[in-house]
């Protein structure tokens, strides 16, 4: 069922930060490594550079240097594998957690695997041990394609990334963080919602940037990278070390203030004692894997050979003057939609499908040789006044979203899709709902599930194209 690959064993892993040291001197005193996350740091480089997404390594997610075993996955690029993936996860899982039970039950169990698992645990361990283990069991798929392709892409952004994080007193080596976020996809999306290559989340991303159904920065890897680059120093001016500030990346800043006044600012004590619902797996070992992700990046050759990096584009920027439809702006500068679309990752779909225009002052990005990108000016005839109005509905009682979606002659799975309902399609009396424009592609998870609650006694609601603002 599953084979034992150790990855990088202790000693590689020594000689590789020994080598990676030069590399990366500059801001060591910035990104120490406190050595109880040693282990984790090799972990996660294991994770990044030796395992790749067809492979699941079983582990105690608290000792991170305690690998059960490996299993064979369907690689994520490959048709439909997640089905699957969970079936064998699950019995991997299974497997695992029986043996360590029994050998809490017995420790002195004479089979095979029994003593494999043993000889992982010190020698006069406590049988209990055994059974807290087996409630510790964890599964990590491999991502060393991922990382590989996300290396490939940083090519673009790089150098413009890290200048933006120069021009904000921060270091430089923070551009490795999307390596950990989204392994540099801009339209990278979590299961929680959070998006973009920094990976923000709507709340957040707000109160640096435009996030909404038709204009969402987060996608945009240079706004964003702006974005990040500011939260990254406030974080840092409140908590006063990078550990902390880049563990506040994931953890909230809030949330690491409360562990700052708890344990003080020793990252070590804060990792070694502080409990709370939501430091998790995750924000716990956020720190080891910006950690790990630089040195594998600094030094992709020992990992990955050379690479042909993605290269950045010559760009021109123009801000417009007027409201402007996306397919008038493709045919006059001669750009493909796909093009436009690339360049400009921030447009979202009621701009891209002609149901909106990309609003007034809009930084619009065009391919340096692109037809008038030269003078970079938008004829007047082309500019329009005024957005695209759309149509919100206000839920009433008894109401159903397939009666509203049958009463604007719109598909139910649109309406559904368009306003992140659950899969229930549960509504409330009062919810504001965004009726979608025919023909317009929606997808699921778009926009946040409630968009807003109108007032007592408000009818259906016509707005200039921007979204109720979200409770």
């Amino acid at each position: 069922m599953s084979r034992i690959r150790m990855g990088l064993p202790v000693t590689l892993f020594i000689l590789l930060l020994l080598v990676g040291a030069e590399r990366v001197r500059a801001d060591d005193g910035r990104f120490a490594m406190p050595g109880v996350i040693a282990p984790n740091v090799h972990f996660w480089i294991n994770v990044f550079a030796g395992y790749g997404t067809n492979q699941g390594i079983l582990h105690d997610s608290e000792d991170l240097g305690r690998i059960y075993g490996v299993i064979d996955l369907i690689a994520y690029d490959q048709p439909d594998p997640a089905r699957e993936n969970r079936e064998r996860i699950r019995a991997a899982l299974a497997h695992y957690r029986a043996v360590l039970e029994r050998l809490a039950r017995h420790p002195d169990c004479a089979r095979a695997e029994s003593r494999r698992l043993a000889a992982l645990f010190a020698p006069e361990v406590d049988p209990r041990q055994y059974a807290a283990a087996a409630a510790r069991l964890r599964c990590q798929i491999g991502q060393r394609d991922r990382f590989e392709a996300g290396l490939i892409r940083s090519g673009a952004y790089m150098a413009q990334i890290r200048e933006i994080l120069r021009s904000h007193g921060v270091p430089e080596d923070l551009a490795y963080l999307p390596h950990v976020e989204s392994a540099f996809d801009p339209e990278a999306r979590s299961h929680v919602g959070a998006l973009g290559m920094w990976q923000f989340m709507p709340a957040t991303g707000r109160r640096f940037m435009t996030v909404g159904y038709a204009v969402d920065e987060r996608r945009d890897p240079i706004t964003a990278t702006y974005a990040a680059a500011a939260l990254l120093r406030e974080n840092y001016a409140q908590l006063g070390s990078w550990p902390l500030a880049i563990t506040a990346y994931n953890h909230g800043t809030n949330g690491m203030l409360r562990a700052k006044a708890q344990h003080g600012d020793d990252f070590e004590a804060i990792y070694r004692n502080y409990r709370a619902p939501s430091f998790g797996f995750a924000s716990r070992n956020f720190y080891a894997e910006f950690l790990a992700a630089r040195q594998v990046a600094a030094n992709y050759r020992l990992h990955f050979g050379d690479l042909d990096f993605d290269r950045p584009e010559a760009v021109r920027t123009l801000i417009l003057e007027g409201y402007a439809d996306f397919d008038d702006l493709s045919r006059f500068f001669g750009v493909a939609p796909e093009t436009l679309r690339r360049m400009n990752r921030s447009l979202g779909p009621p701009i891209l499908s002609g149901r909106q225009r990309i609003p007034k002052g809009f930084t619009l990005r065009l391919p340096l040789q692109a037809q008038d990108a030269i003078t970079a000016a938008v004829p007047e005839p082309l500019l329009h006044a005024a957005q695209v109005p759309s149509r919100y509905y206000t839920v009433r009682p008894g109401d159903t979203a397939y009666r509203i979606a049958r009463r604007h002659d719109v598909p139910v799975a649109d309406l559904i899709a368009i306003n992140g309902l659950d899969r229930n399609a549960t509504i409330r009396p009062r919810q504001v709902l965004r009726i979608p424009g025919r023909g317009e592609q929606v997808q699921a998870a778009m926009v946040p599930a409630v968009l807003g609650v109108a007032e007592e006694g408000a009818a259906d609601t016509v707005c200039d194209g921007t979204h109720p603002e979200p409770i």
